[in-house]
């Protein structure tokens, strides 16, 4: 079984303050980590729901789920 789980790395900082979306996904217990090219503030971060808040200029467009899982 495939599970997947969207998450913000704040392990690293770009200079201008953003953080990289990036994709955990489980398969026979092996994870891999892909990054899906998405950078946003922590400020429009949901940690409860793991989505982009609403307070986002674009966040209809980035929590669509085909948005984050094309690469």
């Amino acid at each position: 079984m495939v599970t997947y789980k969207v998450l913000l790395d704040t392990r690293r900082v770009k200079s201008d303050g953003t953080y990289a979306v990036q994709i955990i996904i489980t398969y026979n217990r092996t994870t891999s980590t892909v990054n899906t090219g998405v950078f946003i503030k922590e400020k429009f971060w949901n940690k409860e729901q793991l989505n982009v808040s609403p307070s986002h200029p674009n966040a209809q467009l980035l929590n669509r789920n085909d948005c984050l899982l094309t690469f």
